[in-house]
């Protein structure tokens, strides 16, 4: 029934558009999140959860939230890869496997 529906695709565009969304640059840090640099002034905050979706200095677009006056970044595109080559160890810690780079 409301599979093809041309209304539901215009909405849900008129959605798309509306959202608020940022390009630049990620900066990770060492304790798990990261922060998405738009310009000399202006970075959002990426939660740990979302920085497992991309790398330091990967450019990205992203869907700005906010919550009760904090603004946080939701990856959503990969503009540009920092690494063109990745080189890290496989490491198995209970019972998982897990790629941990030599480049931070």
């Amino acid at each position: 029934m409301f599979q093809d529906n041309p209304l539901l695709a215009q909405l849900k565009q008129q959605l798309h558009s509306q959202t608020p969304r940022a390009e630049g640059v990620v900066k990770a840090t060492e304790k798990g999140f990261g922060f998405l640099e738009v310009d000399a002034q202006k970075s959002y905050f990426i939660p740990p959860p979302q920085m497992k979706k991309v790398m330091h200095g990967d450019r990205i677009v992203a869907v700005i939230h906010t919550e009760k006056e904090r603004e946080s970044a939701e990856p959503e595109e990969l503009i540009e890869p920092f690494l063109t080559r990745f080189v890290g160890k496989v490491q198995g810690k209970n019972d998982r496997l897990s790629i941990v780079p030599d480049h931070p």
